[in-house]
C-alpha cells in the first residue's frame, strides 16, 4: 500500500498544512469557556458491541467501550457539567487530503473539543494519504478506523456492497464557485460548445461542483458528457486558464476568484454551491458498521466533539482562528481566513446539529448517479448510521 504522506495534518491545496505551536489560552471566547456556558460538558456515551471482522482480520483493534454512571449521591452536576466521562480510546482517521481552512472542523473539532467527551486525540490520530482509493484501503485492511472524504465517495463504497456507514457530516457545503468572463454571462452559456469550461475528472470536487450548479439551474445535463469541458485538475490551473483567456468559465475557490478578479475585473460569479444548492453534502465521516457496532461510545464522542467546534467557530472568529493557526502549517492571511469563516458562518458549512437529511442524499445520489459514479444509488438506509448523530444530538438537546 501507499505511504502515507504524514502522521500530521498535511498542507492541502493552498488552504493546508499543519503546526505545532501548542495549546494557546484564549482571552475571548475559548473551548472550555465555550463548551461550559453551552453545557457540553460531559456529554453522554453509549455502550458498544462486538470487534468487526473484516478488522479484526486484518489486526484492527477496537475501541474501549464504557459507560457513564450515574452521579455519586450527594453530588448534583452544576447546570452545563455532569460527571467526568470514561476515557476512551481515540480512533484512527484516515483521509485522502491534507487539512484545509474550510474544512478545519475535520481534525481540529476532535484535537481541541473531544477531551470533554473522553477523547484525547492529538494530530497522530490522524493521516493522510495520496488519493481516496488508499484511505479507504486503510479503513478496509484495519489501519484506519474512520475515513473522512466526500458523500460521494462514501455512496460509491456501499454501492460497491462493502459494509461501511455515513456516521457525521463535518462540511455541508464549500465556497466553491463558478466564474466566468465575457461572452459566458449565465450558467446556461455553458451550453454554447464555443464556451471552454474547466473542471476536473467525472466525479471530482469541481465536476460536482458544477453537476451541482447545473441541478440548481435546472440544466439536466451530465457533466461528463459535455464536449467543451476542459479537464484540469488543480484549481490553480483551473484559475490560470481563466484569467489568460484560454477558458470561458471555470470552477474554483471563492478567495481564488477575489485575486483573479483582482488581476481580471471583467470576471464574474455566475453561481456558487454556498447560496444555490442548500442540499449539498459536501464532507462526511465512515467507518465500518462493524466498527459502529462496537465503538458506538467513540463515534458519539466525535460526533459531540464536532458539534462543539462547530458551534464554537460560528459564534468567535478568535476560536476558528486559534484552530487553524494550531493545526496548518502554512495558515492563510488573516483576511482570507475571516472571509472563509464569513462564509461558513453565514451559510451554515459546519453543521451544528449532526444531521444527514433524507433531501441531502438524494440529491447527492442525483449529482454522482450523472456523474457515471454508479448507475443506482444506495438508499439513505443503506448509507447513513444515526446513532452516532443522534446521541450527539440528545447531549445537545437538539
Amino acid at each position: 500500500m501507499m505511504a502515507p504522506r504524514s502522521s500530521s495534518c498535511r498542507q492541502g491545496g493552498t488552504l493546508g498544512g499543519t503546526s505545532d505551536r501548542g495549546e494557546r489560552s484564549m482571552n475571548r471566547l475559548g473551548r472550555r469557556q465555550f463548551l461550559i456556558r453551552t453545557g457540553a460538558l460531559g456529554g453522554i456515551v453509549v455502550a458498544g458491541g462486538g470487534l468487526s471482522s473484516i478488522l479484526a482480520a486484518c489486526g484492527g483493534t477496537p475501541a474501549a467501550t464504557a459507560t457513564l454512571g450515574p452521579t455519586p449521591p450527594g453530588t448534583s452536576p452544576t447546570p452545563g457539567q455532569s460527571a467526568a466521562p470514561p476515557v476512551l480510546t481515540a480512533p484512527r482517521i484516515a483521509s485522502a487530503s491534507g487539512l484545509g481552512a474550510p474544512w478545519i472542523l475535520r481534525d481540529m473539532g476532535p484535537i481541541l473539543y473531544g477531551e470533554p467527551y473522553g477523547l484525547k486525540m492529538t494530530k497522530d490520530n490522524f493521516i493522510s494519504f495520496d488519493s481516496g482509493a488508499v484511505a479507504t484501503q486503510a479503513l478496509v485492511s484495519g489501519q484506519a478506523d474512520i475515513v473522512t472524504g466526500s458523500y460521494l465517495s462514501a455512496l460509491s463504497l456501499v454501492n460497491q456492497g462493502l459494509p461501511f456507514k455515513v456516521f457525521m457530516p463535518y462540511q455541508k457545503v464549500d465556497e466553491v464557485v463558478l466564474a466566468a468572463r465575457p461572452p459566458v454571462a449565465s450558467v446556461q452559456d455553458l451550453l454554447t460548445p464555443s464556451n471552454l469550461v474547466a473542471v476536473d475528472s467525472p466525479g471530482g470536487a469541481a465536476s460536482v461542483a458544477l453537476q451541482a450548479i447545473f441541478e440548481a439551474n435546472g440544466i439536466d445535463v451530465a457533466v461528463p458528457t459535455l464536449t467543451n469541458a476542459q479537464l484540469l485538475e488543480s484549481s490553480g490551473q483551473r484559475v490560470s486558464a481563466l484569467t489568460n483567456g484560454d477558458v470561458q468559465a471555470a470552477v474554483m475557490r471563492q478567495f481564488q476568484f477575489n485575486a483573479a478578479k483582482a488581476e481580471v475585473p471583467e470576471l464574474e460569479i455566475l453561481a456558487n454551491l454556498y447560496e444555490d444548492t442548500p442540499n449539498y453534502l459536501a464532507l462526511t465521516l465512515t467507518a465500518s458498521e462493524a466498527w459502529l457496532d462496537a465503538n458506538l461510545d467513540v463515534a458519539t464522542a466525535v460526533c459531540q466533539s464536532m458539534m462543539a467546534a462547530a458551534r464554537a467557530f460560528g459564534e468567535s472568529f478568535e476560536a476558528y482562528n486559534e484552530a487553524c493557526q494550531e493545526g496548518l502549517e502554512n495558515p492563510p492571511a488573516e483576511e482570507v481566513l475571516r472571509e472563509t469563516w464569513s462564509l461558513a458562518t453565514e451559510h451554515g458549512f459546519w453543521p451544528t446539529d449532526g444531521r444527514i437529511t433524507s433531501a441531502q442524499h438524494d440529491f447527492m445520489a442525483s449529482l454522482g448517479t450523472k456523474e457515471e459514479l454508479f448507475e443506482q444509488a444506495p438508499s439513505y438506509e443503506d448509507t447513513v448510521d444515526d446513532r452516532a448523530m443522534a446521541a450527539a444530538r440528545a447531549s445537545f438537546g437538539v
